[in-house]
């Protein structure tokens, strides 16, 4: 079975990799823009800790979008399917819009290539 978790020593763990990583920043003078550092805790048994860099506090928030992709807090993907299936329909329409044939293999051969 797998030992205890201590989530007191991840989230001062954590603190302390972002300590470093920022550290490592100004020495190397590359800087950070604190604004779009984020934190989302994904797990029942998180704490919500606060975490800070550079004496800010990082934004918490409850899903993100990257490369396309929403992720959430609890990892559901009904957010990622309602995003696709907004798209699919915007696409349909515009193919319903601008083109004047209404023959269905070709309006399928045309949904399939834009989406």
């Amino acid at each position: 079975m797998f030992g205890k978790v201590n989530n007191n020593e991840d989230s001062k763990e954590m603190q302390d990799d972002l300590n470093t990583l920022f550290n490592w920043s100004q020495d190397w003078q590359i800087a950070f823009n604190i604004d779009k550092c984020k934190v989302m805790h994904i797990g029942r048994r998180n704490l919500q800790s606060k975490y800070f860099m550079n004496n800010m506090e990082l934004e918490k928030i409850q899903e993100e979008k990257d490369l396309g992709i929403y992720v959430t807090d609890d990892l559901k993907w009904s957010k990622q399917c309602l995003y696709v299936y907004i798209k699919a329909n915007r696409t349909l329409g515009m193919i319903s819009k601008t083109i004047c044939t209404r023959d269905k293999r070709m309006i399928l051969n045309m949904y399939k290539t834009l989406v």
